[in-house]
């Protein structure tokens, strides 16, 4: 979610829901990889600004209100 080069892209998605296999890749790599990994995919996002929610983060039933909150004022941006 939010708004980054995979999300804003259409070439990234086969349509509207689907997503291209190298954004799962991508996905993996923040999720799976090591922090250099992690930080390298969020940067070829493009979302490497503070205080936004970044590419690949888990969203939990902890953090979904902040998460919300964050994507809403992306939007508005």
């Amino acid at each position: 979610s939010g708004l980054n080069k995979y999300t804003c892209d259409p070439n990234f998605y086969f349509d509207a829901s689907h997503f291209r296999p190298y954004v799962g890749y991508e996905m993996e790599r923040v999720i799976f990889g090591s922090e250099e990994d992690r930080n390298k995919a969020q940067e070829a996002a493009g979302d490497d600004q503070a205080g936004v929610i970044r590419f690949g983060t888990k969203v939990t039933h902890e953090n979904v209100d902040e998460v919300i909150i964050c994507l809403e004022e992306e939007v508005k941006d």
